[in-house]
């Protein structure tokens, strides 16, 4: 198949609209999210940090869109972290789940920690996995090795925020070792997506466009400048009300309240705080006592 017919196909799901679009540093890849569902199809799709909704909710849309039949599931503690910041996460997991289960077939968020849910997949799964955490080189280091083995055959990953380079960001560094393993794409705009190509049997039309964005320097240009221009006008494209969900949204820079997690649970001030910060009690909630 010719080029020009490829990139002909390829251009059209670059403009497809979510029908919201929560305030998010991911809105910058939307397009591309939805060109990845069109062209791999994904049997099950798992997202680790959910936040607002803004990446999640637009793959679900994919799915429907393009009658993929896809099993979306969304983990999050919904309490937010010190990079991100922290979130009102009753209403927040409220309010999305009820537009998600109102709209959309096979699409859940399991409101619990990353090592919790990685429990309830079996091995090799996964078929597209979204790791947006906590951002530092530790812990999404240990995230994609925990649910490395939850990766199917037909498996992609995406890494947020590969161009971050201050505020304790580390994922540019997980980056910079797991694209020297594996064919993989890289977007530099609105702070940078790794997408890494860890199947050994992906869909041939995915195939098709990483080697059409490895043949040539010019062809990776080109993808990303497209991606990027879909992007920029995005926002236009949805009705103010999209814009405004979810309504709870509101980010604080200090965690919830000490009386919202139960002390029982830490045993011992040295483990990881129930909130899911990724911080130890004795760092987070603790302290606030």
């Amino acid at each position: 198949m010719r080029v020009e017919q490829s990139m002909s196909e390829w251009v059209a799901p670059l403009f497809e609209v979510p029908p919201v679009l929560p305030t998010s540093a991911w809105t910058g890849h939307i397009p591309f999210l939805f060109l990845l569902f069109h062209l791999a199809r994904p049997r099950t799709f798992v997202e680790l940090g959910v936040f607002f909704g803004a990446s999640f909710i637009s793959a679900c849309e994919a799915a429907s869109h393009f009658d993929i039949g896809t099993r979306c599931i969304g983990v999050d503690t919904f309490v937010g972290d010190e990079q991100a910041g922290y979130i009102d996460g009753d209403e927040i997991f409220r309010e999305i789940s009820a537009y998600i289960a109102a709209r959309y077939r096979a699409c859940e968020l399991m409101r619990t920690t990353f090592d919790t849910a990685v429990q309830r997949f079996q091995d090799r799964s996964i078929d597209l996995l979204h790791i947006d955490g906590l951002h530092t080189y530790e812990a999404v280091a240990k995230d994609f090795r925990t649910w490395e083995l939850k990766l199917s055959e037909r498996s992609i990953v995406l890494l947020h925020d590969i161009e971050v380079r201050d505020s304790g960001f580390g994922v540019w560094r997980l980056w910079e070792e797991l694209k020297t393993k594996y064919p993989h794409l890289e977007f530099h705009h609105a702070h940078g997506l790794g997408v890494l190509r860890t199947g050994t049997a992906i869909p041939h039309q995915v195939e098709r466009l990483f080697e059409y964005a490895a043949a040539d320097s010019k062809h990776a240009a080109l993808l990303r400048t497209l991606c990027q221009a879909a992007a920029a006008i995005l926002g236009d494209r949805v009705p103010a009300t999209g814009r405004s969900f979810p309504a709870a949204a509101g980010i604080s820079a200090v965690p919830p309240a000490q009386n919202s997690i139960d002390p029982s649970n830490c045993n011992s001030r040295n483990k990881p705080c129930p909130c899911g910060s990724g911080k130890r009690y004795k760092h987070c909630h603790g302290k606030l006592s």
